[in-house]
This record gives C-alpha cells, sequence and structure tokens, in this order.
C-alpha cells in the first residue's frame, strides 16, 4: 500500500517544539491548519498534480494566499524530501533559526498581487529539476529568503538548458513549456522578468532555443521576441527612492513594445 506522505509532513511539523505557538487541526485525508494568535496557515496536497502548498489564510477565501509548493509523489518521495518540504513549511510558520519570521520581508500590497512570487518559482522550477532542492535550501539557510534573479542565472538556467538539449521525449518538453507559460501568465511583474530576461534570454543553445520555442504559448512568446530587444544592454544602477524594481519597468516595456 502507497505510503500517505502528506500525513508524514503533518506529523513532523505537528510535533516540532518551534510549532508550539499553533494548534494542529487536521480536516481531511489532503488538509490540515495550524492555527495561533496571530497567523495562521493551512497545508493541503492536490492529489492530481503531486502537489503539496501551504496557504497563509485570511478572514475570507479571497485573502487565502499560496507561500510555497513543492512537487511531492507518493511513489518517488524519499525522506529526505518529506524532512525539506516540512523544514520549508516550518520556516515560513514560525520563522527559520537564522531570521525570525517578525524579520521576514512582507509582501506589500499593491496592484501586482499574485501567488506566483519568487519563491514560489523556484520550488515549481526544483519540481522539474530536483537537484536544486537543496540550493534552495541552502539559499534560504543563508538570507531567511532567496534572492531569485541571480539564483535563475546561476542555477536554473544551467539546468534549463541541459533539459533542452539532451532531453529526447518532446512530450516532457512540453510539459515544461506549459509549466513556464502558465507561471508568466500569473507571475508577478518580476516573476516574469526573470523568465524573460533570466531564463529566456540567458538560453545560448540553438537546439534549446528551438525546442523551447516550439512548447511555449503564444502570450510568452511574444514576451520573449520583445524582450530579446533588451539582452545585453547595461542600464545605470537603480535610485533607492525608486518604488518599482528595474525588471518591472523592464517588463513594462517589453509590453510596451509587443501593443
Amino acid at each position: 500500500m502507497e505510503k500517505n506522505y502528506f500525513n508524514t509532513v503533518c506529523e513532523i511539523i505537528s510535533s516540532s517544539e518551534r510549532m508550539k505557538k499553533f494548534e494542529f487541526v487536521k480536516e481531511g485525508e489532503y488538509t490540515a491548519k495550524f492555527e495561533g494568535s496571530e497567523n495562521s496557515y493551512e497545508i493541503s496536497y492536490d492529489t492530481t498534480k503531486s502537489l503539496i502548498s501551504i496557504f497563509s489564510l485570511g478572514e475570507n477565501e479571497a485573502e487565502k494566499k499560496t507561500l510555497s509548493s513543492w512537487l511531492m509523489e507518493f511513489d518517488k518521495c524519499t525522506s529526505k524530501d518529506v524532512n525539506m518540504i516540512a523544514n520549508d513549511f516550518m520556516d515560513i510558520m514560525a520563522g527559520s533559526s537564522k531570521k525570525s519570521a517578525s524579520n521576514r520581508p512582507q509582501k506589500k500590497s499593491s496592484s501586482d498581487e499574485s501567488n506566483v512570487t519568487g519563491l514560489f518559482f523556484a520550488n515549481r522550477m526544483a519540481s522539474m529539476f530536483p537537484e536544486l532542492k537543496d540550493k534552495i535550501q541552502g539559499e534560504k539557510k543563508e538570507t531567511g529568503d532567496i534572492k531569485i534573479a541571480s539564483f535563475t542565472e546561476n542555477e536554473i538556467l544551467p539546468c534549463v538548458e541541459n533539459f533542452l538539449v539532451s532531453e529526447k521525449n518532446k512530450s516532457r518538453i512540453k510539459k515544461f513549456g506549459n509549466l513556464l507559460s502558465d507561471l508568466y501568465h500569473s507571475g508577478t511583474l518580476d516573476t516574469r522578468s526573470v523568465i524573460t530576461m533570466g531564463i529566456l534570454c540567458g538560453i545560448e543553445n540553438k537546439t534549446a532555443e528551438e525546442n523551447l520555442r516550439s512548447a511555449v504559448s503564444d502570450e510568452l512568446s511574444k514576451a520573449w521576441n520583445a524582450s530579446l530587444k533588451y539582452k545585453g544592454k547595461k542600464v545605470k544602477p537603480e535610485k533607492l527612492k525608486t518604488k518599482k524594481s528595474f525588471m518591472s519597468k523592464l517588463l513594462e516595456a517589453q509590453k510596451n513594445m509587443e501593443k
């Protein structure tokens, strides 16, 4: 009988001393809540996508936000994977050992509201490239967060390019193209720019480029073409008082060129 690793993740979290301020409530086979005096969270498992996710909870369903997601296929899951996921979720709820929850950067409310943040994007890339999992955790232990632009350039891009060159199964390439297209469609401005400038414009191998071109959506293909006009261009450092990041401005410029 296949083991239910969702229960294992919940057991690790609920039995941890770090989580003593939260009340653990199991609400179904694949749903659990951790309720605290200030913040409450939900952990659930999507059996169709083999995806385990943690959400922050508000006063109503509209305020429910995805904070982190991991691919967790029960037939391939290891104890290392389970512990990594549990520790990631505990870091979100209780704060990491190096950075408390009160010091964790808070996402500001804005018109650029999306569940697909930099960390979420990195975790989804790790669902395709498991070798990224340890690197993501290493990055988080150092800073409590992840510098997604540099992480994409140094870690994600090489994995993507190697995959696109060596993969012979066209359906797997199509699956990756669909994933990238979905993340672009749902992502914040910064996440979209990481996809276009950090990945698509970073691909140098022609075979890799051709393989991915045939797998992405029309929306992402147009953004790819627009972003290529900025490839290799130098831009003055951003001023401290600038409200929007350079990556956000870059994407807005790309959109204007697409019109």
